[in-house]
């Protein structure tokens, strides 16, 4: 489905999707918190790990991951 819209209502569009993605992470960052200390304590590991992907052309490459 494609959308027409005007130059100012993507204009304003973008700060608003930023505006509420900024919200979203503020909101639900002590979730994240709560989550990051129950995984070391559970696990005694790093959060983040890496993992190998394959991508576009076959090329590999690698991904954080939480």
């Amino acid at each position: 489905m494609q959308t027409n819209i005007t130059k100012k209502e993507y204009f304003l569009k973008r700060p608003f999707d930023f505006l509420l993605a900024l919200i979203g992470l503020i909101l639900s960052s002590p979730l994240w918190l709560i989550i990051s200390l129950a995984i070391l304590v559970e696990d005694r590991s790093s959060i983040l790990f890496t993992q190998d992907r394959c991508g576009k052309n076959g090329k590999e490459f690698k991904i954080l991951k939480f």
